[in-house]
């Protein structure tokens, strides 16, 4: 069975007119991608989509926050449970100050870089443990899994990090993993952070290929 990840194409990722966070070249990165699907379709047997969203307001966002005096927090601002209760930096609604600093002590960093767990997985928070059922998914009598999307250096690389964590414990049989390297880009400043990647990809035991030569795959 053939399957393909597409992880997190939205048109927000794309470099095209309107787009929230661009990735340079990843426009022409789905381009080929839908190439690949309009020629070889037939011979995929699933295809399973993610999608990373952010509300306007979430926790990670600056407009989720202001200093004690009212003013607005800069970008990357590092803010803990004690600077909340301080209160350092607060919520700009008062009614999230109590949720918000046991989210802080439980897991801070409850980002999804990844698809399949948060950064931080609290142990009492489901929705931040590994998704098994995904993984199977993904991977129980599945021969060839190919790997696309957005972007090589982020959501990608931590995506395949996650599952290969999840491989190397598994028994039972593991599909072929192939990334497709022309179908994915690196956040610009971070190209080296996506060539590591594709190296940890290789360390694995997994391949990198073109969409081209992964459609004579499927052919």
């Amino acid at each position: 069975m053939n399957h393909l990840l597409i992880i997190d194409p939205q048109n927000d990722f794309c470099d095209i007119a309107g787009a929230a966070l661009p990735v340079a070249g990843a426009d022409a990165d789905l381009q080929r991608l839908s190439r690949l699907i309009q020629a070889h379709g037939a011979h995929l047997d699933g295809i399973t989509v993610t999608l990373d969203s952010h509300a306007s307001v979430a926790v990670e966002r600056t407009t989720f926050w202001q200093t004690a005096l009212g003013d607005a927090v800069a970008p990357f601002t590092f803010i803990t449970a004690a600077d909340v209760r301080a209160p350092t930096y607060c919520p700009r609604d008062p009614a999230h100050t109590t949720v918000v600093v046991a989210m802080l002590e439980q897991y801070p960093l409850s980002e999804h870089f990844g698809v399949f767990e948060a950064d931080a997985p609290a142990p009492d928070v489901a929705s931040t443990q590994f998704n098994t059922p995904l993984a199977q998914a993904l991977t129980c009598d599945v021969d060839l899994l190919l790997v696309a999307g957005e972007a090589s250096s982020h959501c990608v690389a931590a995506s395949f990090d996650q599952l290969a964590g999840y491989l190397a414990k598994s028994l039972g049989p593991q599909p072929r993993i192939v990334v497709l390297r022309d179908c994915m880009s690196p956040v610009t400043g971070f190209e080296s952070a996506s060539q590591a990647f594709f190296e940890r990809v290789q360390a694995f035991g997994a391949e990198l290929m073109t969409a081209a030569e992964a459609g004579a795959l499927l052919a």
